[in-house]
């Protein structure tokens, strides 16, 4: 097995580079020999599931596991091709963007890279690979593909999986290129060497072991195979149906034009563009007025958002109001806001209005027409923009103290935002910007949420899978009368518990309550949140009970201490210097 090289931003000679592109090429020659039992098998499973889920608006997921970086990239590259081919047959031609997220600190996530690229270049003619480092996923929030491939045979950082599947539309293919399965569970990814401290050597080995069994309980349309074994293990495609239809009417009364509502997808989208409507009207004076759109992944929040711009842009050149309109959009990256940007250029043409595309490269940075300005500015720069409107889409994404200047500082704003924190902010947006809104008399605050999925059905497989290996719905325990009664009258039981407990299937249940109030109870949660109280090995983790079994309290606790002279010599030296 190919080892790591040093993390950090890995600068190879050309030496290196050139041999690494070699061993690629030459790698890529096993494509044109027999392809192993296991993978004729999946092509064949595949057949039915990419059809089935084209058919349905679902996604399909393939594991590939091997320690062998030439078995994975081969597998990765014949997965790729043969899905090439059945869309192909099923839709005809046209463009199929994969993600490739990669590990740049190790060479045998680089071989897979370069073989997978090589021969996706020679033998596909309608997949375009865009290749990304894995650390650079949160670019991507807000944009679509129609497949991805993960490398996670050195890392697997749960915030990625939760940031890169959601890109994913119906359809479309996800590959999760894996360590061999037998020992995964035990290897040390660079996410568990970064939870040990001093007097830990070794980290707990519980999430992966959780993260495999929730693959094989998920079995509808993920596919995983064991390519040391030369077999597939796990998965049975879906049966295909029709996708629910979707309805969407135009408001009877609403105040932007017809033409803007009908780029609406889905009657949440309607209902999400006719709160926007509340903005025309200036807040009262000194007063603001922030409207909050907020759904989870693949629910059209950003393109509702951009729609709704257009119409208030319109609105307010339909009014007596002379002065030229400026518009501000904000994201955490300029690519999360490529959606939005499409949409509202889409309503702009709709609406027969003039406009000029600004743009950087390849990506939309703003519009300009007659009386009117939209622009993108960097987060950190639009408390100083005058603007009659500011867009901020995934919002979550923003440190909570900048949102907290954006909001002073403008009088009118539309927000999009994730609602379970993948955007690695957890529930800063919602728990600490959200209750300051709340409580400031002069801000007008409205809030929607959508709930029905656009990029995919609404019973995709992959986001049941999802929201259940990362616990992304979360939720306390609903309390009845007796537990209050049990509270008030200090009935409760003290509860010891152990990752292994909590994290095997009998103990799901109480993990999921004390996930829950963890979540509620810490801004900053986050899914890397739940990797971290399984593998990390000087956590503990306490709870408070009722006598029917439902935790009211809980605690992580961390036990610290224990560093050797050498660590603490310099510390304390600090700690002396700062006192006198």
């Amino acid at each position: 097995m190919l080892g790591p090289v040093e993390p950090g931003g890995v600068r190879r000679s050309p030496e290196e580079r050139e041999r690494i592109r070699r061993e690629a090429e030459e790698a890529s020659y096993e494509l044109g020999k027999g392809l192993p039992e296991s993978l004729l098998r999946l092509r064949r499973l595949l057949r039915h599931a990419v059809k089935a889920s084209i058919a349905s608006n679902r996604r399909l997921m393939v594991v590939l596991s091997s320690d062998d970086p030439v078995k994975v990239g081969v597998a990765t590259a014949s997965v790729l091709i043969a899905y090439e081919s059945l869309v192909r047959k099923l839709k005809g031609k046209g463009q199929i963007r994969v993600l490739y997220a990669f590990n740049e600190s190790y060479e045998g996530s680089q071989l897979r890279k370069e073989l997978v690229k090589r021969s996706v270049k020679e033998r596909c003619n309608m997949t375009k690979l865009t290749i990304t480092k894995a650390e650079d996923a949160r670019r991507y929030l807000g944009t679509t593909f129609q497949g991805l491939v993960l490398d996670l045979v050195d890392d697997l950082k749960p915030n990625r999986i939760g940031i890169l599947t959601g890109i994913v539309e119906g359809g479309g293919i996800i590959v999760l290129q894996v360590p061999s399965w037998d020992s995964w569970d035990t290897r040390v990814t660079e996410f568990k060497r970064n939870l040990l401290v001093p007097g830990y050597s070794e980290p707990r080995h519980v999430f992966i072991a959780w993260f495999k069994r929730k693959l094989l309980e998920h079995n509808r349309n993920v596919f995983i195979v064991d390519l040391d074994k030369d077999e597939v293990i796990s998965g049975e495609p879906i049966r295909p149906s029709p996708p629910k239809e979707r309805r969407a009417e135009v408001p009877k009364d609403a105040r932007f034009p017809e033409e803007v509502y009908r780029l609406a997808l889905t009657q949440d989208q309607v209902n999400a563009i006719r709160a926007a409507e509340w903005l025309i009207e200036p807040p009262e004076e000194d007063g603001r007025k922030l409207l909050v759109i907020t759904a989870d992944r693949g629910r059209g929040k950003s393109c509702a958002a951009g729609i709704a711009m257009a119409g208030l842009i319109s609105a307010w050149l339909g009014s007596p109001r002379r002065r030229r309109i400026k518009v501000v959009v904000t994201s955490p990256d300029l690519e999360n806001t490529q959606s939005l940007m499409e949409l509202a250029g889409r309503a702009f043409e709709a609406l027969k209005m003039e406009v000029s595309v600004e743009r950087k490269g390849e990506e939309v940075i703003g519009f300009r027409g007659k009386g009117f300005r939209v622009k993108y500015v960097r987060p950190s720069e639009v408390p100083e923009q005058e603007a009659d409107l500011v867009v901020i889409d995934e919002a979550s994404g923003l440190p909570v103290p900048l949102l907290h200047r954006i909001w002073r500082a403008h009088r009118r704003i539309l927000v999009a935002s994730t609602v379970h924190g993948y955007e690695g902010a957890g529930r800063g947006f919602s728990v600490r910007f959200l209750g300051e809104v709340r409580r400031d008399p002069r801000t007008e605050l409205r809030t929607y949420e959508m709930e029905e999925p656009i990029r995919y059905s609404e019973d995709d497989p992959i986001e049941a899978w999802l929201f259940d290996v990362l616990l992304l719905d979360a939720e306390p325990a609903r309390l009845e009368e007796q537990d209050l009664v049990d509270i008030r009258e200090g009935r409760l039981s003290y509860v010891v518990t152990t990752p292994e407990e909590l994290f095997s299937e009998k103990g799901e249940g109480l993990l999921r309550q004390i996930f829950g109030i963890y979540v509620q109870a810490h801004y900053r949660n986050e899914p890397d949140d739940l990797a971290l109280m399984a593998d990390a090995p000087h956590y503990s983790i306490r709870a408070v009970a009722t006598s029917s079994g439902k935790v009211v309290s809980a605690a992580l606790l961390a036990e610290e201490g224990g560093l050797s002279p050498e660590l603490s010599a310099p510390s304390s030296t600090r700690t002396r210097l700062r006192a006198t």
